[in-house]
């Protein structure tokens, strides 16, 4: 057995101990009021949002990780031999990424 942990964008773990660990974020998106989009961690640091958001008139709106992305990370961990994936991500009440994550890993077989 042979064991993977995968999280969400929002888990805001430090990139030497997803690294070492080898653990996946699928990134949520973050749309802010000018209708602009941004993938969190990815194409928007931490500073960067808070930048913005300081000069905001309203609070930006966040996505759910696409389905894809999701599919993806759960491919190439299966692909890596690992046997299950361990997912930790925000609570199914406040957000529909468990949900995702849910279909995801009834699309992918192994």
């Amino acid at each position: 057995m042979k064991i993977a942990v995968m999280t969400d964008s929002t888990s805001y773990i430090p990139r030497p101990i997803l690294e070492k660990y080898n653990i996946r974020t699928v990134p949520l998106s973050i749309t802010l009021e000018n209708g602009e989009n941004y993938k969190e961690n990815e194409t928007i640091t931490a500073d960067e949002f808070y930048e913005i958001l300081r000069g905001a008139s309203s609070i930006p709106t966040t996505s759910q990780p696409a389905i894809g992305e999701m599919i993806r990370a759960y491919e190439a961990y299966r692909d890596e031999g690992y046997t299950d994936v361990i997912v930790v991500h925000l609570s199914a009440g406040i957000s529909g990424t468990y949900q995702t994550a849910l279909q995801a890993a009834q699309m992918v077989e192994g």
